[in-house]
């Protein structure tokens, strides 16, 4: 026996963890151009922030620095002459021109000086300040008292464009940098989930063929362990036929005599004599044992059917109109018989027992309670097409005959002894347990097949497929009186 071969799936893991490396890579490369953005805002804004606010420091510290040396220098020129120092321009200019120097080649810068009453006496630029100026004031004094202030004015606009430039120079910088770790990190990481998403198709491929090649596996063991099955039920069938045949044969050397020698003493008495009646109950057990008999010895014989050719639609017409006389008024039977004839290599008493069996054990199925049988002959499936054949069945041309109830079913754990020869469900007395058996050797004895289906609760179906003869005519019916027709299941 072959047992099913299980092949884990691995196309749902494979594509998980081939996603999830996808994912880190996409991850990745957010997290490498965000730092590398990162990097080129901090170098944009960093470089020019320095430039201006260092420039800034080191302007302002400069002009704190001149504008005190120039406030000295005034005050020595006032303290010499506090009442006309302000009416010498050319002691005033030179001092300015000695003390104040540019801060940058080529950057101006403008002075203011005032007296003690705050009048303007020396002025060199616009002398106007804004919020791009740094401004510087100083006090004045004659040695002791105050005599007026000196202011000095710095323009900041080479600082901006200093800062502008360096802005430049920063902007360029990073985005150089941005461009570095996208061209060279980047690109590796984009080969890196090309290539994955690459070996995740071949692998989502490859797991597809394996998954293929393990349901083609799987449908292949199921099919063989079908096989062993029916081949297993063959070989039983045929032990259990073979120690049956010689079983019956014995029994029926016992029961010849039996039936002949009570007859005889049945015929020796009086017509009238009470003992005819338990002589003739005797006679009647005698050829009911033999009925039985002869059922085990047509289901365990070998039978040579190349000669046996019946309708099997006129053949079950005809049973199931002789078992409807015999089926309760609660249960219908329904037939679905084409107008064709289908012949098959079965005799007219072989089919009217099967169907017998079949009819006669769906109307135990459904009881008191009353329900339908369906009995159905075709040779295609729905819209012309072919029927959908076991596949245990040999290729060829089949006509399948279904029996279907709405019952009670059968449960799963005896559907698979249904066909074993004297296995009955019925209490003791009811049944033979032969009947399905028979049904199963006449219907394998032609090369066909009979399967059952029953979900355990409601019905049970049994398909039939016996050969179809083509280029044959069924002979005309000949009653068969001398073979016993076996109701019993």
């Amino acid at each position: 026996m072959v047992d099913a071969i299980a092949v884990p799936d691995r196309r749902a893991s494979d594509h998980y963890s081939g996603h999830r490396l996808v994912e880190y890579a996409r991850r990745t490369r957010r997290l490498i151009y965000a730092l590398s953005l990162a990097l080129a805002v901090i170098i944009t804004t960093a470089l020019p922030a320095e430039v201006y606010f260092n420039g800034k420091a080191v302007l302002e510290a400069r002009a704190h620095t001149e504008a005190r040396s120039v406030a000295n220098t005034l005050s020595r020129f006032i303290s010499r002459d506090p009442q006309l120092w302000m009416f010498h321009d050319d002691g005033l200019q030179a001092i300015l021109a000695d003390g104040v120097h540019d801060h940058e080649p080529g950057e101006a810068h403008d002075t203011i000086v005032r007296d003690r009453a705050g009048e303007e006496i020396f002025r060199s630029g616009t002398g106007t300040s804004g919020k791009s100026s740094i401004v510087v004031r100083e006090q004045l004094h004659d040695g002791i008292n105050p005599a007026g202030t000196v202011t000095l004015i710095y323009p900041t606009r080479r600082l901006i464009s200093d800062t502008l430039f360096a802005l430049a120079i920063g902007s360029g910088f990073g985005i150089a940098l941005m461009v570095f770790i996208n061209v060279l990190p980047l690109r590796a990481v984009n080969r890196l989930q090309n290539q994955i998403e690459s070996d995740q198709q071949r692998l989502g491929a490859y797991a597809t063929r394996v998954t293929l090649q393990s349901e083609r596996l799987e449908a292949e063991v199921r099919a063989r362990k079908a096989m062993e099955d029916t081949v297993a039920q063959a070989q039983k069938l045929k032990a259990m036929g073979t120690l049956l045949g010689g079983i019956a044969h014995s029994i029926n050397n016992y029961l010849v005599p039996i039936t002949t020698l009570t007859r005889m003493v049945r015929d020796d008495l009086p017509r009238d004599a009470d003992s005819r009646a338990d002589l003739d109950r005797v006679i009647r057990s005698a050829e009911g044992a033999g009925s039985v008999m002869r059922d085990v010895l047509d289901f365990t014989r070998t039978r040579d059917a190349a000669d046996n050719v019946t309708d099997l639609v006129g053949s079950v017409a005809r049973t199931i109109a002789l078992a409807e006389a015999a089926t309760p008024s609660n249960i219908t039977v329904k037939q679905f018989l084409p107008d064709a004839a289908c012949p098959v290599r079965l005799k007219e008493s072989d089919i009217q027992t099967l169907m017998l069996n079949l009819i006669s054990n769906a109307s135990d199925a459904i009881g008191q309670d009353g329900g339908q049988i369906e009995i159905e002959i075709a040779e295609h499936g729905p819209f012309g097409v072919p029927l959908d054949l076991p596949r245990d069945l040999a290729p060829g041309a089949y006509v399948r005959l279904r029996v279907a109830d709405n019952g009670g079913g059968i449960d799963a754990e005896n559907l698979t002894r249904i066909f074993d020869p004297f296995f009955t469900t019925k209490r003791v007395g009811e049944g033979t347990g032969l009947g399905l058996s028979v049904t199963y050797g006449l219907v394998t004895g032609v090369g066909g097949g009979i399967y059952v289906h029953s979900d355990g609760r409601t019905g049970t179906r049994f398909d039939l497929y016996l050969p179809k003869l083509s280029g044959v005519e069924a002979p005309a019916v000949v009653a068969e009186t001398d073979v016993p027709i076996s109701k019993e299941a």
